[in-house]
Parts: structure tokens; sequence; C-alpha cells
């Protein structure tokens, strides 16, 4: 108690409320901004380890990379600095739990997709700044009110760098490539102290790391690998392969996010037990097995979550951009198309941009409505370039190019807006036919899609013939 009221007093500008949290390096505590009543998390570094540069570092550096980014899904930064003995950040409060509660809750098929995809929007932000989050996991992984999540923590995250940084950083010691760790001949881990909230294993610690090689200079004629001070390599179950030899690439954070997404299908992890035995069975060539509860999911959900554990890094999908367009090219199983029957020609649009073949069935309904939204879909759809397979009750859509041209609307203000919204990842301008339906639905739409960017010449009121 006499700590907690020193922190009120030490923390200039903010008034505590209440703890809501603690772990092995800091405590979170509820607070308010005193010049305008903002509720942030503020999390402070124990007074023990303000004299400990390694962790004054990495503190501070999970400020600046969390800074850095501007994305929805990623937790936002408000101020960081010192307060007498400790060091505070200053974040986005995040008051409708983690992911870890609601994997035990239970997520349907459609859920998952849902988180999946943020997440995957949100690595796709973070590895744009050559940033490796390293630690990603369910209960890193926060939810505001509004329900979309925030991917947190980024105190173990690093920098990728170039071998050019890497000879003028004084934090960087270069190891020979030759003699860097393999998954054949790995280097010793080490346990962190103390164990994180949610029933997950502690961080460990790794005594290495190897760029990316993506990003390693032209004329390096191998990659180097460097020691930091800063060895925190993530949780166990959540490590890559390559993590437990102390190498991490972009890929690392992709297999880390199916390992979450086989935890949301199934409910356990793909592999448990010690570390040792996780080691075992996580660095084996063998493939990770195919659990029994993939067979109530679709199969391009189940393939998609295999790609990720594939136990090459080489063999996963490229980037975060791939993976979300494979969350996003996955079968509308029939029984969702009542709930969302309007919003189809919204999911086509998505299906059309999307990476993959997507498919929707148990939508004859669809041939009935004010016109055959599903002919009409599958005409424009192939008159910008699309490949569409139409079917007697849906349609199969192979995601591509867009481009631009001329498309009906037959009078359907959904039809319409969808692809004038379809004009804002199009080649070249959609010409919508009869766009007069848009201004009586949606009066502002003009206007929202301008800010968009999008490329769109709406043909005042022509009807096609």
């Amino acid at each position: 108690m006499a700590e907690y009221e020193a922190m009120e007093e030490l923390v200039s500008g903010y008034t505590v409320v209440h703890p809501i949290g603690q772990g092995g390096q800091a405590t979170v505590y509820l607070a308010e901004r005193e010049h305008d009543g903002l509720r942030v998390a503020l999390k402070v570094l124990d007074r023990k380890l303000r004299e400990n540069a390694v962790f004054l570092e990495r503190f501070v550096r999970e400020y600046k990379l969390i800074a850095s980014l501007n994305n929805e899904h990623v937790a936002k930064i408000y101020d960081q600095g010192f307060a007498g003995e400790h060091v505070f950040l200053a974040m986005e409060f995040l008051p409708a739990g983690t992911l870890a509660t609601r994997i035990h809750e239970g997520l349907s098929t459609r859920g998952a997709l849902r988180v999946a995809l943020q997440i995957a929007i949100a690595l796709d932000a973070i590895h744009s700044r050559d940033i490796v989050h390293r630690d990603l996991k369910p209960s890193n992984i926060l939810f505001p009110k509004d329900g979309r999540l925030r991917v947190v923590d980024f105190g173990l995250a690093k920098m990728l760098v170039t071998t050019e940084l890497a000879q003028t950083d004084p934090l960087l010691e270069t190891l020979p490539a030759e003699t860097a760790p393999t998954v054949a001949s790995p280097m010793p881990v080490r346990r962190a102290a103390a164990a994180e909230p949610d029933d997950e294993p502690p961080t460990v610690a790794t005594p290495a790391t190897r760029v990316d090689h993506e990003l390693a200079s032209d004329d390096a004629a191998l990659p180097s690998v460097y020691r930091t001070g800063l060895a925190f390599a993530g949780t166990p179950p959540y490590m890559a392969p390559e993590q437990w030899v102390s190498i991490d690439t972009r890929a690392t954070d992709i297999w880390a996010l199916g390992v979450i997404l086989y935890e949301l299908v199934c409910g356990d992890r793909p592999y448990s037990g010690t570390d040792d035995a996780l080691r075992y069975q996580i660095c084996s060539p063998d493939p990770v097995p195919m659990p029994a509860a993939f067979r109530d999911i679709p199969g391009e959900l189940a393939g998609c979550i295999m790609s990720c554990l594939r136990k090459r890094p080489d063999d996963r999908p490229k980037s975060a951009t791939e993976l979300a367009r494979m969350l996003t090219a996955i079968d509308l199983p029939a029984e969702w198309v009542p709930r969302m029957i309007d919003e189809i020609p919204a999911w086509a649009m998505a299906a059309a941009t999307a990476h993959g073949r997507s498919r929707i069935s148990g939508a004859s309904e669809l041939r009935v409505k004010e016109s055959d939204r599903l002919a009409l879909l599958a005409a424009n759809l192939g008159a910008l370039g699309i490949t569409v397979r139409e079917q007697k009750d849906g349609l199969e859509i192979e995601g591509g190019r867009v481009g631009g041209g001329a498309v009906r609307s037959d009078g359907d203000h959904r039809i319409a807006m969808a692809f004038a919204t379809l004009g804002t990842r199009a080649a070249g301008p959609i010409t919508v036919d009869d766009a007069s339906s848009i201004a009586t639905s949606y009066p502002g739409f003009a206007e929202a899609l301008t800010s968009l960017r999008g490329q769109v010449e709406p043909a005042s009121t022509r009807r096609s013939a």
C-alpha cells in the first residue's frame, strides 16, 4: 500500500486509480491524465531496475517502437518518462480483457477469422517498420470496448538491422555466420525470473539474434549474426524453431500467429510440455500434426494455419500481407449467409482483391431480390478482369488484379456502393451506371469515398439496357 501511495505522488501529471496488473519487471496501473481526464494504463518499471541499463534500454525501446507505429490494431502510446526512481509508460487503456480469456471462453470460427485477420493487419504494420515483435501470444493481445483488438507489449521487440548498422551500433556484437547457432547445434537458453499472466509460461532469454536476410546488404557474402544485450526471445509454446537457436525474422511472428490460430480453433496449442520437451518437438523436422478439430473448419483456414506452422521460415507465408489475403480468401459457409445476405456484395469485393479462391454457397435468395445479384456480381467482376464461376446458389471468385471499367447496378444501391468502393483498390477508374440509388440510401457516400481517394466515376442516372 505504501508503494501504491508513493506511486500516486511520483508520477507527475497522472492520478493513479488502482493497480491492474503486475509482471516480472513492471506494474501497470489504471490512471487518469490530469489535464484532460483521459484514462490510461500506466506501466511503471520496478524501481530496482532503474539503474539496470539493459532493462532500462528495453523499456525505452518499447516506447520508441510503438510510438513509431500508427495502426488501429497496435496499442497507442501517449507518454513516457522518469518519475523519481521509476520509469513510466502511459499507454492506451484496454479494459475488455485479453485474447487468452476469449480463447478460454470459446470463439466461433467466424470470430477466430476476425481475430486472426486483425492480428495479421497489426503484424503488417509492425513489419513494415522493420520491427519483429518476438513475443506474440494471446495475453499480449488486448481489447478495448469497441472490440477491435490491440497488440501490446513490445518490450521484447527488436529492430531488424542491416550489416552496415550492426557495424556502427555500440549495442551489437558481430559473430561469424559460419559459427552461428543452428537447429542442429543450438545455444543454451535460460529462464526468466517470473511467470506471466494467463497461465502462459515465462519468457526465455537467448544469447544471439540473426539479421533478417531480406535486410542484409546486397554485397554481403554471408549474413552476420548479432549478439545484443537485450536477449529476451519469447514464450516457449509460441516460439518458432529458429527462435530457439536465437534467429529472428518476420516469419517468427507468422509462426506465433499460426500457433494462436491453432489455439483459437482447437482450444489447445500444437505442442505442450516442459521447455526441453517443447524445444524438441518444435525444432524437430517433423511437421506439426493435423488435429481432428480441423475437420470442422473450412479447408482453406486449416491450410492457412498449417502454412504458418511450417518448420522452415522460408516455407511460411512470405509476409503478413500475404497471410491477411489468405484469411480473406476463405469459404463463406452456407449457414452464415442468412445472417449477412445484404452484405454479400461487399464480401464479393473483398474476394475479388483477396489472395486465392473464395466461395459462397446457400445464397440462392440473392437471385430473387430486386435483381439477380449473383448474376450481376459475376458479370461486373468479369468486366473488371476478375475470374468468377457462377453457381446455382453462389459464386466462386479468384482474387486478383482489379482493372477499371464500366459496371451496372440495375438500380441496386448495395451493388452500386460495393463497386464504387472497389474503385479504391482498382488499377483504373470504375464507372458505376445508374448510381442515383446511392444518394437515396446514403447521402454522404460520395464524400466518404472521396476521403478514401477512390478512383470512381458515377455515370449520373443512366440505366444500362
